[in-house]
């Protein structure tokens, strides 16, 4: 048996004499250090699944405890989103998951963000008018979550951001043409 700086314990070291409190919050620093970055596959794949629950509100819950795990916004934006995304793909491509399943996830995911992106926003840059983007969905794409994504990094940064998720394409080269 090893203790928890890694040296081996002696025989009469009582190991039941550890607090419970003592136990449970160094396994929750435990488990926060290893969700902070989103590194751990178990994480996103536990992510996928309440997303699909019966239950619409478990994946908000699951969110909810990753944060109270320690898990910052931003590593929510940079990993846990994309990455969530990217594996329901992956699950209706290998016909893990099917259509309505993955659609249902999606659209959970992307409330999440949608619940998220105050948060993400406040510690941005105050926006600059002079540096303008417009991001927009391709006509005929329905994947939005990306663009909404990419939005708000831009925003954060201090820049003036027009999203278009409906416009036709003659109607953003006009938006195009007026914001040049």
């Amino acid at each position: 048996m090893l203790t928890f700086d890694g040296s081996p314990a002696s025989e009469e070291a009582p190991t039941a004499s550890l607090p419970p409190s003592l136990l449970a919050h160094a396994l929750g620093n435990l488990l926060a250090e290893r969700m902070a970055d989103g590194s751990n596959g178990f994480a996103i794949y536990q992510l996928c699944v309440a997303l699909i629950e019966d239950n619409p509100e478990a994946g908000v819950a699951y969110v909810d405890r990753l944060l109270d795990c320690g898990v910052s916004v931003q590593s929510l934006y940079d990993t846990y989103i994309p990455r969530a995304a990217r594996q329901l793909g992956e699950m209706w491509s290998d016909d893990t998951l099917g259509f309505s399943e993955v659609t249902l996830g999606m659209t959970r995911l992307t409330e999440i963000f949608r619940r998220l992106s105050p948060t993400f926003l406040k510690s941005g840059i105050q926006a600059n008018h002079s540096r303008r983007a417009l991001f927009a969905l391709t006509p005929g794409e329905s994947h939005s979550l990306g663009i909404a994504m990419a939005a708000d990094y831009f925003q954060k940064g201090g820049w003036a951001v027009r999203v278009e998720l409906r416009a036709d394409e003659n109607e953003l080269a006009r938006i195009a043409a007026r914001h040049e």
